[in-house]
């Protein structure tokens, strides 16, 4: 688990981009929004690793730190976080 930290996340067209206390509740939000969305099975399954499998908070929070910036495709439709500077 990764300390509190605010997180902005976004999809175009979906999902205005929204802020989050938490990078846990921020990926549970972005998998019910994008998880039924048309996608490749391939795609499907990668982000289901990346926003709702056991190692998903560590893996988007490792991203964050060392980029920045995290963009996942999702079908025609492309995920976006990134962590809110103070």
């Amino acid at each position: 688990m990764t300390p509190a930290r605010l997180v902005t996340v976004e999809v175009a067209g979906l999902v205005p981009p929204t802020t989050y206390a938490l990078l846990s509740k921020a990926l549970s939000d972005l998998w019910a929004a994008v998880r039924f969305q048309p996608m490749s099975r391939p795609q499907w399954q990668q982000l289901e690793c990346c926003l709702a499998g056991p190692g998903a908070e560590r893996f988007v929070a490792e991203r964050l730190d060392n980029d920045g910036v995290l963009e996942l495709p999702a079908g025609e439709i492309r995920i976006r976080l990134r962590w809110v500077t103070p």
